[in-house]
Parts: structure tokens; C-alpha cells; sequence
């Protein structure tokens, strides 16, 4: 098949706006499409509102993971394979899958800390599959305490917390976007509806962004073929 020309850039904003809510988790991931084989990274935030107050004192929180057919709630442990440790403070943050929830304690932090807080990290790998699925990934916060400015005894905002939540997609080929099983012009067209209307699906190069360089890793890996 000939290459179809570019002619034109189009861009478009980041998929997640900016969210009002002054307490909230955030899981975000890098590449929320995967083949089988390809990994992404996991990170859940903790925005606290620092415009008004100093520091989390205790988030205690669990990311859950479910699947709509069989993965079930172990869908998250299922990518990330066996050997996976639990999670360890860095200087950035808390690695790997900690079992129950995760809590952040203040004892050994910088203070004032940035708003927000990263608190977990994974990575996560795609297994084989013949079909897509998506990962729901999602927070159940159980604490969620935060310390004015002064110090004064910290103040529970889990009534006012909005949870996180995120999808992985893992895809058998990535180029084909119409999922028939074939790469033909169709997968053209949907890529381009699903850049028109602004999905993850057609961030081909992971930026963040829709630009006319998402066209070019779309071209690149659908010569590739499947």
C-alpha cells in the first residue's frame, strides 16, 4: 500500500485536563497502549492542596486492578509477572507492588513537599494475547490526613477526595487500529477518527500530544506490518 501523504499538522492538548479538585489520587501511565511484550509505568500522585496546607501526614490508600472478562482483580499482578517485589521508598517515591494498601508517613520527608506527591511506582508488562483488553486500574483510599501550616494536629479530607483512576489497553498489533486482524486503508481511517477525536489510541510516539509526528509513528509501525 502507498504511503498516505501528511499535508497537514494538527495538534492537540493533552488528553487529561487539569482538574480542579484540590485532594485527589492521580494514577497516570505512559503508554496506555500496549503490544504483548511491551511494558509501561504505573505512577499514582497524591494532590494534597498546598496553596493551603504544608504536607500529607498519612495517605493509606489500595490501587486496585480489574479486568472485563478474565483477568479478574489480579489483572495488574497478572502483566507485571511473578518475582515482583514489594514496594521501597525511593528518593522519589515508593517501587513496585506493595500488597494491601500503600501509606505515605511523613517522618522521613523534605518538607514543604510539592504538590503533588508521587508515592508508587510499577511497571508493568503486556503478556500475549490474540484479542484486546483493558486493565481498569482505580484507588480505594482508606486515610487521608494532611498537616496545616504551623503544624497543628493533621486534618482527615478523605469525605472530599476524589479517587484516581486509569486504563491500560493491551492490543495484539498496534497499527491495527480497526482491530479486524488485518492492516488495511481501514486502519487508516481509524486512526484518523480516533485522532480527530482526541483518544489515547492515537498517540502513536507516547508524548502526550497529537501532532502530525503521531502520523509518521503510525505509518512507521503499520509497515512493519503485524
Amino acid at each position: 500500500m502507498k504511503r498516505i501523504a501528511l499535508l497537514f499538522v494538527l495538534s492537540v492538548s493533552a488528553f487529561a485536563q487539569a482538574q480542579s479538585d484540590p485532594y485527589r489520587m492521580e494514577l497516570r501511565v505512559d503508554r496506555p497502549v500496549l503490544e504483548p511484550g511491551e511494558a509501561a509505568t504505573v505512577e499514582l500522585w497524591a494532590w494534597y492542596n498546598d496553596q493551603r496546607y504544608w504536607y500529607p501526614s498519612i495517605i493509606r490508600t489500595s490501587v486496585l486492578t480489574g479486568h472485563a472478562d478474565a483477568f479478574g482483580d489480579q489483572a495488574l499482578l497478572a502483566l507485571m509477572g511473578p518475582g515482583t517485589s514489594a514496594g521501597e521508598r525511593t528518593a522519589d517515591g515508593i517501587e513496585g507492588i506493595l500488597a494491601g494498601s500503600l501509606c505515605l508517613p511523613c517522618a522521613d520527608c523534605q518538607w514543604p513537599q510539592p504538590d503533588p506527591v508521587l508515592f508508587w511506582r510499577a511497571t508493568v508488562t503486556a503478556p500475549d494475547t490474540a484479542f484486546p483488553f483493558d486493565v481498569r486500574l482505580s484507588t480505594l483510599t482508606t486515610q487521608y490526613e494532611i498537616h496545616g501550616w504551623g503544624c497543628p494536629p493533621p486534618e482527615s479530607r478523605l469525605d472530599e477526595l476524589v479517587e484516581g483512576d486509569a486504563t491500560i489497553r493491551v492490543v495484539p498489533c498496534r497499527a491495527d487500529v480497526d482491530g479486524d486482524g488485518v492492516l488495511t486503508i481501514g486502519d487508516y481511517l481509524a486512526f484518523l477518527n480516533a485522532f480527530d477525536a482526541g483518544e489515547e489510541l492515537a498517540d502513536f510516539d507516547f508524548d502526550g500530544e497529537l501532532t502530525v509526528f503521531d502520523f509518521l509513528a503510525f505509518q512507521n509501525r503499520f509497515d512493519l506490518g503485524c
